[in-house]
């Protein structure tokens, strides 16, 4: 990876002097991260903690911005940052945490699984199906914009790199926020309103690739998004099929807490036989 020829560091918000931005991220990292998004700009530096044990995020927003994180250099930015480690002593050095051959080596393994002739064996008729209910798909999509499964991703830049004009650090903890790019007003008219004409193979293909990006991009996206999308679409169209879906809740309070985004509790729905 080139050295970044740019030197203005990312501006940042204005935080509490104490703690940064540490109460704004307890409370919501996803809302945080959009506000500052809208607010800031493209490319931010936040800072968290108390003197002496505050950590930098430098968020990463634009799409072009978040192809170059997960899209470039594997070597550049790596998942060699405190937040993998601590999920490898849970879950282990799989797919999800390993780098380098172990990570080559168990794709390797497991990609004959994930093949889209193969995945279409595991659902037979249904995958056929699936490939007409182009209105569910869409509608899907569009949910996973609003409400995408993982939230945010986090790489360590290993060397300096320049993006948007700003220069981040060697050892930087690098943040691209799915939540927020999703709402990026530039690339999403109206980003609140649920709307899933945005997924048309038309606009669909106008649009920037890393725009989008539920199941992550690049070399490390998720190998199971296409069966994941299959599954989804045929679970959706049966329930649609015999139930009317609705609930009261106008808005559905989140939980960041976790590596995935879901609801803070129980969400009550009321299903009608059709």
């Amino acid at each position: 990876m080139a050295a970044p020829t740019a030197t203005a560091p990312p501006p940042h918000p204005r935080a509490n002097p104490l703690l940064g931005s540490a109460l704004d991220l307890r409370r919501s990292q996803i809302r945080t991260y959009e506000r500052v998004m809208r607010e800031v700009g493209d490319v931010v530096r936040l800072t968290a903690g108390p003197p002496g044990m505050r950590i930098d995020l430098y968020c990463v927003f634009h799409p072009d911005g978040v192809q170059r994180v997960l899209a470039g250099s594997r070597e550049g930015y790596t998942k060699g940052n405190r937040f993998y480690s601590e999920i490898a002593r849970t879950l282990g050095w799989g797919l999800l945490t390993s780098e380098g051959e172990r990570w080559q080596r168990q794709r390797r393994l497991i990609q004959p699984l994930f093949t889209r002739r193969q995945i279409a064996s595991y659902a037979g008729l249904m995958a056929e199906e699936a490939a007409l209910l182009a209105r569910t798909t869409m509608a899907l999509k569009e949910a996973m914009r609003l409400y995408p499964p993982a939230y945010a991703v986090g790489r360590l830049l290993v060397d300096g790199d320049e993006i948007g004009g700003y220069a981040l650090p060697a050892g930087a903890n690098v943040v691209v926020c799915q939540y927020a790019t999703h709402r990026h007003p530039r690339f999403w008219e109206r980003p609140e309103a649920f709307d899933p004409d945005r997924f048309t193979p038309e606009r669909e293909q106008a649009r920037h690739p890393y725009a989008y990006f539920p199941f992550g991009r690049g070399p490390r996206a998720c190998i199971g998004s296409h069966f994941a999308m299959l599954e989804a679409v045929i679970a959706l169209a049966v329930l649609l099929k015999r139930f009317r879906v609705s609930s009261g809740l106008a808005d559905v309070p989140l939980d960041t807490q976790g590596i995935t985004l879901r609801p803070q509790g129980a969400v009550p729905v009321h299903l009608t036989a059709r």
